[in-house]
């Protein structure tokens, strides 16, 4: 019974003592040697504006309201804080922390345009100052656990013009000391995205300090992905080397989270290499960039020194299929140019094949360049239908509504494949060589592919119309008929034609040729073709004149119909010879089918290849392989003979 009062006393005594003691302590008094002891220690100033009040249970702690720390500028503040301290230590006058719990913390870490942070001590401090046995203020000062009991994360770079801003952060930083490891273990939501950090440092002083320390993170996000980092760092990241990984599980998500309004279809992508980060410049080098599974390797760079960031690179990268990756030509989507606006650039890339819309190109460097929203790209020689091409693209991103201006140079490209693949027929060949100007504009996709215009000055050598006899069809029409065989043989009739020279111009459906000048070894044809392309439909009008050097040369209309894989001709009227005395008003001829399709117009190398006013050789001559027609007999003298006047 004795023992039971005693104890009874002893808790008796212990709470009277929690409950007066505390009231009795001059926490005032102690008030300014913490905060010159946390200054002195660590650097950073600590501002208290609310009350303190001490308690001895469960531990002995301070409860502060209002707080305020300041690095080189205003780095945190919380609502409330409460301390525990080490009981025995604080007897001998050493403040040993054994827990912080910050309640409505608000932490902002900001890198101003010089590339000072704020979360650089306010002062310098020495090693002995913050060493357990320091004596700095008077009162050797030890920290422990900081826990994060809700706030938000605000991070800002004025030199990169970089933001963002984390909410619901809870966690903890455990600190020895200066001197020793530091622990970070952090969760958070940036825009509704969950995510978790963790981080250990060797020294807790160099991430503040100029010193140097060994560093491991990773960064892991339901929405985003994964990002892991080992290396050295130098103090305030003012310098950082090792290796870095970076996957990203949906990146259109990520795009969205970084407000870019519209994304590539692209699913996953991994950047990988070796960590360079130095001054005002962070590179990857080697790096490599994998997305959806085809990679890239080379070299990566970020600088911040000028107005505006500035991304260089290097890679060379695999095959590429783009189709995946291209909308769809009634894409409304709207295209947003505007995240090129925030930096600058400049490098190369070489791919070592490309695949877009069924059409295989070979490989290809381009040299890319960015400056104030102005993009270039240079398309180096591209193995392309048998030829090559090359040219530029540019956009301007400022502009109002996207504008696009195409630049290309066409050598050697093989008719017959443009034709198979934009016209769907396999009637013509030859090699085209030329350039080619293309303008689109519009704020979606859709609008884009349906605004083109442009000019092109193209020539085709070796040129060959398979299952057409062009002097047949354009006797016909100008009234001189003459038998053409049976039809049995017209898949087997050609015609070798030459276009030395052609201008085109095209806007929208509309596709201008003016001159078209055509030479082949029955005839010589001069003319202007003008057409309309309806879906897969044409309409227009060839106005052409045959052989216009010679004394009587014969001038025929032509009306253009069918489709773009058969179009028609038919004669709409036949002029009168040029050197023949006035007569009766030119004669109506009666419309003519054309013995076999001839090759589309809409396409400019297929168009001129297959323009009616190129006519082959009469039945039996030999087919000419690619490229080098066979050379056919001379057609009689009558085969330009004018139509006879009306009676």
């Amino acid at each position: 019974m004795k023992s039971a009062l005693l104890t009874l006393a002893g808790v008796a005594v212990v709470v009277i003592a929690a409950i007066i003691v505390p009231r009795q302590i001059p926490v005032d008094r102690y008030k300014d040697r913490i905060l010159a002891a946390v200054s002195s220690q660590t650097g950073y100033d600590l501002t208290i504006s609310g009350p303190i009040s001490v308690a001895l249970l469960p531990a002995v702690g301070l409860e502060a309201r209002n707080v305020r720390i300041a690095g080189s500028g205003d780095l945190a503040a919380a609502q409330e804080v409460d301390v525990e301290l080490a009981l025995l230590p604080l007897l001998s006058g050493r403040i040993e922390v054994d827990r912080v719990v910050l309640h409505g913390a608000e932490i902002a870490l900001t890198v101003d345009a010089a590339g000072a942070a704020n979360w650089r001590p306010a002062s310098p401090v020495s090693k002995a100052a913050s060493s357990p046995g320091g004596s700095g203020a008077g009162m050797p000062l030890r920290l422990g656990v900081i826990e994060i009991d809700g706030g938000t994360l605000a991070y800002r770079n004025a030199r990169t013009a970089f933001a963002l801003a984390i909410d619901d952060v809870a966690g903890t930083l455990t600190v020895a000391g200066p001197e020793l490891p530091v622990d970070v273990a952090l969760s958070g939501r940036y825009r509704d995205a969950p995510f978790t950090i963790e981080a250990h440092a060797n020294r807790a002083r160099a991430l503040v300090d100029d010193d140097e320390t060994g560093v491991h993170l990773v960064l892991d996000s339901d929405l985003l992905g994964r990002v892991q980092y080992d290396g050295r760092v130098r103090g305030a990241l003012a310098g950082s080397e090792g290796t870095l990984a970076i996957e990203l599980d949906d990146v259109a998500a990520l795009g969205t989270l970084a407000g870019i309004v519209a994304m590539p279809a692209i699913r996953t992508a991994t950047l990988s290499g070796s960590l360079d980060l130095a001054g005002q410049r962070v590179a990857l080098n080697p790096a490599t960039l994998e997305v959806d599974e085809r990679s890239a390797t080379g070299s990566l760079a970020l600088e911040f020194g000028g107005s505006r960031p500035r991304l260089l690179g290097a890679l060379e990268a695999d095959r590429m299929d783009l189709n995946g990756y291209i909308p769809d030509a009634a894409d409304a989507a709207v295209i947003d140019l505007a995240p090129l606006q925030r930096f600058d650039g400049e490098g190369t890339l070489k791919l070592a094949g490309i695949v877009v819309r069924g059409v295989e190109l070979g490989a290809s460097t381009m040299n890319i360049g960015l400056k104030e929203g102005r993009l270039s790209i240079g398309i180096g020689e591209t193995p392309l239908f048998d030829g090559a091409i090359s040219g530029q693209l540019t956009t301007d991103t400022r502009a109002p509504v996207p504008t696009f201006g195409l630049t290309l140079h066409l050598d050697g490209i093989d008719v017959g494949d443009l034709a198979k693949r934009f016209a769907g027929t396999d009637r013509v060949a030859g090699l085209v060589r030329g350039d080619a100007a293309v303008h689109v504009e519009g704020r979606d996709f859709a609008t884009l592919i349906a605004s083109y215009s442009g000019d092109a000055s193209l020539s085709v050598t070796d040129g060959v119309v398979h299952g057409l006899d062009m002097v047949a069809g354009l006797r016909t029409a100008a009234g001189t008929p003459e038998p053409v065989g049976d039809a049995s043989q017209a898949a087997d009739r050609q015609t070798a034609v030459t276009i030395p020279s052609s201008r085109l111009h095209f806007d929208k459906s509309r596709v201008q040729i003016d001159p078209l000048t055509v030479t082949a070894p029955e005839f010589n044809a001069t003319g202007q073709l003008a057409v309309t392309v309806a879906g897969s439909g044409v309409a227009g009008q060839f106005e052409v004149v045959l052989d216009p050097a010679a004394p009587r040369p014969v001038a025929l209309s032509l009306g253009v119909g069918g489709t773009l894989a058969a179009p028609t001709l038919q004669p709409v009227a036949v002029a009168p010879p040029a050197a023949a005395p006035p007569a009766a008003p030119p004669v109506a001829v009666a419309p003519v089918a054309v013995p076999a399709p001839v090759t589309p117009v809409a396409a400019p190398p297929a168009a001129a290849a297959a323009s009616p006013h190129a006519v082959a050789p009469h039945k039996g001559t030999a087919h000419p392989a690619r490229g080098k027609p066979a050379a056919p007999r001379k057609p009689p003298h009558r085969a330009h003979r004018p139509a006879p006047a009306p009676p």
